[in-house]
């Protein structure tokens, strides 16, 4: 009865503000209240005529929102209270070349919203702005002042959206004016992507501080919460420094927790034998 009553609240709300057509076609994205892509629903040919269908209903929907809001109907929707309808509204404004995104990046950055996504075979939950950087700009690159707007603020932001900061600092090579701001997110904050940033960068300062930041991050976090792929990532780094207490320290906690299973299909035990600091069966 509540979303009875949510649902009617922002259609008759909605008619007031946008007119019926735009109404409709808003009421049609939140009521199916999937994002989905272009890459949803295949396109199906007849042989013969070549007649098929390119896109989903969903889809379509936000291409009419795209093609008859306004610029100005778009910015006020990215601050709606369905988020699927926000994001498209952002997506529509970020296919207009729309450079005066701050203030609505920002809010998404605040916002950290997870919506229901369907893009391609098999729909999940996702983090809003960093499916958006990382997926949407695959169909569309951002304009360069959109992408300086979105990793500076990213980067800079006191109130850290860490699926977006992920995104960001996995994803691209960054200008160099970003480097000081990483190296803090890193040292200061202790956040592992700035963190494995910095190594994939070949940190050209010395490594002392790299090594003991991801010795520290190790040590604090708890590895029951952490994906294999991320430990392994950790304890590689870690090994190459080649250090003997670290080394105790690394294989200690494995031990611990119970990671180094003997097996060629544990990588972790694989990788921890092959410096030669378990024995290899």
């Amino acid at each position: 009865m509540k979303r009875v009553f949510i649902f009617c609240f922002i259609v008759f709300n909605c008619t007031l503000a946008y007119g019926q057509d735009l109404t409709k076609v808003i009421n049609d994205i939140v009521y199916i209240n999937v994002l989905h892509t272009n890459d949803v629903g295949f396109r199906v040919v007849d042989p013969v005529t070549g007649a098929g269908d390119e896109y989903t209903q969903q889809y379509k929907n936000y291409l009419k929102l795209s093609a008859i809001a306004t610029t100005d109907q778009l910015v006020s929707l990215t601050g709606n209270y369905n988020k699927v309808l926000a994001t498209y509204a952002l997506w529509a404004l970020l296919d207009r070349n729309y450079n005066n995104i701050e203030p609505i990046v920002d809010q998404f950055l605040q916002d950290e919203a997870v919506i229901r996504i369907a893009d391609g075979c098999m729909p999940s939950n996702g983090e809003v702005l960093s499916f958006t950087y990382v997926n949407r700009s695959y169909y569309k690159p951002f304009t360069q002042l959109q992408q300086q707007i979105m990793d500076s603020l990213t980067l800079y932001t006191h109130h850290y959206n860490y699926e977006m900061l992920r995104s960001v600092l996995r994803n691209r090579s960054l200008p160099a004016r970003y480097l000081p701001q990483i190296e803090f997110l890193a040292f200061t904050w202790n956040r592992i992507d700035a963190i494995f940033y910095l190594h994939n960068l070949c940190w050209p300062k010395p490594k002392e501080r790299l090594r003991e930041a991801t010795l520290r991050y190790f040590e604090r976090i708890d590895l029951s919460n952490k994906s294999g792929e991320e430990i392994l990532r950790l304890v590689t780094m870690l090994l190459e420094y080649n250090d003997t207490i670290i080394n105790e320290k690394v294989v200690t906690r494995l031990k611990e927790n119970d990671l180094l299973a003997r097996g060629y299909k544990n990588l972790i035990y694989v990788t921890v034998a092959s410096y030669g600091l378990i024995e290899f069966e």
